[in-house]
């Protein structure tokens, strides 16, 4: 049986197709609201997800189909599909702690100065993305001070092993060709 047709714990669910329980959301979500309206797209589900594991709920995946997810088209209709993606992710690097969380502001500081540099000397299209990261970054630490850190670790997650980490942290263009 595919891992897909079966029931399990999961890190987060995707907000697409999420349904969560009124009263975990009023005790344990932000100041009893499920989503933080600055984060807006592709991060809330992540954090709230985080934000329930780390209060001792559980989150789990049933695979029951429920509807069709028309995936990013209000990202696209409002030609945000570039910028919320990116600046979520950045949210996530500042808001959730990992064992390699003091690695993170350096990962923040060689992206943020890739990108200021395509952007002043290749092409204007890279300044949108040097704005998704600063946003989110700024965001995700503002929301730490306000909130407290998420544990990665109080939810099921994988486990990189190091070449995959180091590549990530070293590497990240492949993931930037999604945003460009």
């Amino acid at each position: 049986m595919s891992r897909r047709k079966k029931e399990r714990l999961i890190t987060y669910a995707d907000g697409a197709y999420l349904v969560a329980r009124v009263d975990a959301i009023r005790k344990f979500g932000f100041n009893g609201r499920p989503f933080i309206d600055e984060v807006f797209m592709y991060t809330d589900d992540v954090m709230l997800s985080l934000r329930l594991w780390n209060h001792g709920q559980k989150v789990a995946y049933f695979p029951i189909e429920a509807g069709i997810h028309l995936t990013s088209l209000t990202a696209r209709k409002t030609g945000a599909i570039s910028y919320y993606p990116l600046r979520g992710r950045f949210i996530t690097h500042a808001f959730i702690k990992t064992r390699y969380f003091r690695l993170k502001y350096f990962y923040y500081l060689r992206v943020k100065m890739m990108l200021q540099i395509l952007c002043m000397f290749i092409s204007k299209k890279y300044c949108n993305a040097y704005s998704a990261v600063t946003d989110g970054y700024n965001l995700g630490r503002k929301l730490a001070k306000l909130y407290g850190y998420l544990s990665l670790y109080k939810a099921p997650y994988l486990k990189l092993d190091n070449f995959t980490l180091i590549s990530r942290i070293f590497l990240p263009i492949r993931s930037m060709k999604k945003v460009l």
